[in-house]
């Protein structure tokens, strides 16, 4: 590249990076690993919110408190608690 390209796009870069200044950008959480709340967590289940907060007190289902006592769940937590109470038929290996 010859001299004058070079300097058009150091000033171009310095432009750009002025503009942007310190906005970093958001970072995209997968969907997959997102936190689900108690009503998408009895949804994925098939049951009532008032089962899933049973299995929780009784500490059958794994759970992430968060502020103010909300229950989160880790979808990850869910499908191990299916996993487990599988009765007979052979164990199928999860494709993603």
């Amino acid at each position: 590249m010859g001299p004058d390209l070079d300097a058009v796009l150091e000033a171009f870069a310095d432009r750009v990076a002025a503009k942007l200044g310190d906005k970093a950008p958001t970072p995209v959480v997968p969907e997959s690993w997102r936190l689900l709340t108690l009503r998408e967590a009895a949804k994925r289940l098939g049951r009532s919110e008032r089962w899933v907060r049973e299995r929780v007190k009784s500490g059958d289902l794994a759970t992430i408190r968060l502020d103010r006592g909300a229950l989160a769940f880790d979808p990850d937590d869910l499908r191990a608690f299916a996993v487990e109470r599988r009765v007979g038929g052979r164990a199928l290996a999860w494709r993603d």
